[in-house]
């Protein structure tokens, strides 16, 4: 057996610290104060991809795997009205950290229609959310959204809005 040079396995060794640092870097860029990743959720984003059938080639960066999680489902556009909430008893039920779909909540969630399963995914300004949560009853058959945010400010500021939005099955 070789041996290797005390230099060579410096290099190794820098190497596996080098690649650990990256992967660590690219989660980090998507944490906000300390709570879950802002609008992407990649285990639920990857199982609402695995549950939708679509088989799909990952795309490669280097020693980073990435999926879209949207690649090969059909896209549905519709106009909504879409606002904003918080976990707020006032703004939801007695369990107010608790989702529809018995999730706890977290940004990057949306309550949706009761026509669309939990899981699906809906595109809004470019930013990926995941049907976790409904509406309340009144708004239940309608094409109306909520986003989960955290701080009542922000929600606050969202107000009511009408947009175009995506609808991946």
């Amino acid at each position: 057996m070789a041996k290797f040079s005390k230099t060579l396995k410096l290099a190794v060794i820098l190497w596996f610290i080098f690649l650990a640092l990256a992967i660590g870097a690219a989660f980090k860029n998507a944490k906000v104060q300390d709570q879950e990743p802002k609008h992407f959720q990649f285990y639920d984003t990857c199982y609402a991809w695995w549950q939708a059938g679509p088989q799909v080639e990952p795309v490669t960066l280097g020693t980073l795997v990435l999926i879209d999680p949207t690649a090969g489902l059909e896209v549905t556009r519709i106009e909504a009205t879409i606002f904003a909430y918080t976990n707020r008893v006032e703004e939801t039920d007695s369990t107010p950290n608790i989702t529809a779909s018995g999730k706890e909540v977290r940004e990057g969630i949306i309550a949706c229609p009761v026509y669309l399963p939990f899981g699906t995914l809906i595109e809004i300004d470019d930013e990926i959310y995941i049907c976790e949560d409904r509406m309340a009853k009144r708004y239940q058959q309608e094409n109306y959204f909520d986003i989960f945010l955290f701080d009542l400010e922000a929600a606050k500021t969202f107000g009511r809005q009408i947009k175009t939005i995506k609808i991946f099955r």
